[in-house]
């Protein structure tokens, strides 16, 4: 099990044509996503499961189960690289809960 993801307040999201396309409100860069990125973004902005984004591309678009797994790893690894979407431990998820 991976742990919970979230993306980035700062990061705005916008459709262009057969594009997701990010802006990063910090650094200004912007990033294009094809169609089966923007299906892993927008599952994680709904659901923050990165198991869940490998269901909805395997679900989308009929790949096989471990192809969609490694690949959606992948991607996670360079938004979270790229600072678009972080990790949630456990414990922070924790202290989030307990707050609200």
């Amino acid at each position: 099990m991976y742990p919970p993801m979230v993306v980035s307040e700062q990061v705005v999201a916008e459709q262009v044509g057969d594009e997701l396309v990010l802006l990063d409100l910090r650094s200004e860069n912007f990033v294009a996503l094809n169609e089966v990125a923007a299906v892993v973004w927008r599952s994680l902005e709904a659901h923050g499961s990165q198991e869940r984004a490998a269901s909805d591309v395997v679900s989308m678009f009929g790949v096989d189960r471990s192809v969609a797994t490694e690949d959606v790893a992948e991607l996670i690894a360079d938004l979270v690289e790229m600072g678009l979407v972080e990790r949630r431990s456990v414990e922070t998820q924790g202290i989030a809960a307990a707050r609200s």
